[in-house]
């Protein structure tokens, strides 16, 4: 049986996920993806490598999604 997500993360909010991503059609695929799943994650969204590399060193994520070419 695997771990439950609380069990994963130490933080007492939801898990952080970062989507680097400049095309909003794939980020809203995402979006609807997690959501069917029914976890409760809090998302920020980048749509660019310096926007998503100062987010990253500003705050915490559990999980980064991003687009192999982001410029």
């Amino acid at each position: 049986m695997s771990p439950a997500l609380s069990d994963i993360t130490s933080s007492p909010r939801f898990p952080r996920v970062l989507i680097a991503e400049n095309n909003f059609s794939t980020f809203e695929s995402l979006i609807d993806t997690f959501g069917k799943s029914r976890l409760d994650l809090d998302f920020d969204l980048c749509t660019s490598r310096d926007g998503a590399m100062r987010k990253l060193v500003d705050s915490p994520y559990q999980l980064v999604i991003s687009d192999a070419h982001l410029a």
